[in-house]
């Protein structure tokens, strides 16, 4: 049995009961990194300061474009197949509405972004923050375009993050992203086949 076919056996509850216990490990390990190494550096209320809100803001909305805009030409003119994660995707979104995909998509994103930009970001630097995001994100490395993709995504939050010094600019981005191509697989908007 392969992946996809497993991924297929397993019921809704299991499949979101994985992603909720999946994102909770990675919410730990950036409290516990937090508290441990990061604390007596910085405060909490730094990481998620909101002086320049709207400018964070604008700025991750700007990332997110310049990535949905890449995303949607090679959308345009790739076979689906390179972007094939094992089908964790079309399964994750396919029988939510759209309040649910931003629940998902607020969850993965603020979670992801605190451990990687407001913890491991600021205590490894961030090349290896960006490294270990895209690390984390294997089941895209199946294909060689989704993970150059998601590797370039990884480095451009941080990126984003060392310009604008905020939380909110790369929770922005990553939410947007998240959100849109999740409505995007629910009503199945794209690809080429």
């Amino acid at each position: 049995m392969n992946k996809r076919d497993m991924l297929e056996q397993m019921d809704n509850r299991t499949l979101y009961l994985n992603l909720v216990l999946t994102q909770g490990i990675l919410l730990v390990a950036g409290l516990i990194l937090y508290l441990f190494f990061l604390r007596q550096k910085v405060f909490l209320t730094d990481l998620f300061h909101t002086e320049r809100l709207l400018f964070a803001v604008a700025a991750g909305l700007g990332f997110a474009a310049i990535v949905l805009f890449i995303d949607f030409v090679l959308m345009r003119f790739v076979p689906k197949s390179y972007f094939d994660d094992g089908g964790v995707n079309e399964r994750l979104f396919r029988d939510v509405n759209v309040w649910q995909i931003a629940l998902i998509a607020v969850g993965v994103a603020l979670v992801e972004e605190w451990l990687f930009r407001a913890v491991l970001q600021n205590l490894l630097g961030w090349f290896w923050a960006s490294l270990l995001f895209a690390l984390i994100h294997f089941r895209y490395f199946n294909q060689w375009l989704y993970a150059l993709l998601v590797i370039v995504i990884s480095f451009g939050f941080g990126g984003l993050y060392e310009w604008t010094g905020s939380f909110w600019a790369v929770f922005t981005a990553h939410f947007a992203i998240d959100f849109t191509l999740g409505v995007m697989l629910r009503y199945r908007l794209f690809h080429k086949e």
